[in-house]
């Protein structure tokens, strides 16, 4: 029950402000997450999994505390595995980890993804037009969002 109010709070409320997931491919990981919470081993699932449920935790009235912990400590060690590999996804994870630590007011941990963020961000190509790579156009939309929100979030 945490885990879909979190969801949701998280679509409704953040989601918006700050396109970091495509929304249809994280609630397929989601769906897989309930129907089998040990088959989802991947690290970059993991941390954006517990990264949405603490975000929207820490931003929702009747936040429990005590999930909104594990929660942090599952996505911690996770994105810690893949910090610094050169992929969108880690990068999605970075971003979120932003929005977590300025919503809990970590401002030193903040400025330590950030700026593993931007480096990532610039090494990924994110600055630069799209139209000189050949992904599809999900991952340019993806890219471009991602881009955006980072900088955003950096201002």
């Amino acid at each position: 029950m945490f885990s879909d109010r979190c969801v949701n709070v998280y679509f409704q409320e953040w989601a918006p402000l700050f396109p970091v997931l495509h929304k249809p491919a994280f609630l397929r990981l989601y769906e897989e997450f309930m129907s089998n919470p040990d088959q989802v081993t991947d690290p970059h699932k993991l941390a954006q999994l517990h990264l949405v449920f603490g975000i929207a935790g820490l931003s929702s009235e009747l936040s429990d505390r005590q999930q909104i912990t594990l929660c942090e400590s599952q996505w911690r060690s996770s994105l810690e595995v893949v910090l610094m590999d050169n992929t969108l996804a880690t990068l999605q994870c970075l971003i979120l980890a932003l929005i977590y630590c300025i919503s809990k007011a970590d401002y030193s941990r903040l400025q330590h993804y950030k700026g593993i963020a931007v480096g990532l961000s610039h090494r990924l190509g994110l600055h630069q037009s799209q139209k000189r790579f050949s992904f599809g156009a999900l991952t340019i939309e993806t890219r471009k969002k991602v881009f955006w929100t980072l900088y955003t979030v950096d201002w």
